[in-house]
């Protein structure tokens, strides 16, 4: 029998981790080229391993709902969710509610957001 260690399991945890930034990295460049016009690929993929840290803080665990916050916290920023402006605004988790319920409502209501200054 394999028995595995709990730093080889780390390890394994950590180049996955790089590798889902990689990818969500590269997305950030492509669908949010204004933000990341500036940044080089190694500030870019920081950016998403500190999405992916902050998503797992969260209590987001799929690759697609680290994705989505990366999405969020490239147009509101890393930890938007502990700001006043978000408990003002209704972005902030409430207590009782599910990580991935909260992180479509607040997509939704970013989406709202977005699509009401567009009109103006």
């Amino acid at each position: 029998m394999i028995q595995i260690t709990e730093w080889q399991m780390q390890a394994l945890n950590d180049a996955c981790d790089v590798r889902r930034a990689t990818r969500i990295a590269r997305a950030m460049r492509k669908f949010f080229a204004d933000r990341f016009s500036g940044h080089t690929d190694e500030q870019t993929h920081a950016f998403a391993l500190q999405c992916l840290n902050q998503a797992r803080l969260r209590g987001l665990r799929t690759e697609g709902e680290a994705h989505r916050y990366a999405n969020l916290a490239a147009l509101l920023g890393i930890g938007f969710e502990d700001t006043p402006a978000a408990h003002d605004t209704g972005l902030a988790p409430r207590a009782v509610e599910v990580p991935g319920i909260w992180l479509r409502r607040v997509g939704d209501r970013v989406e709202q957001m977005l699509r009401e200054r567009e009109k103006r």
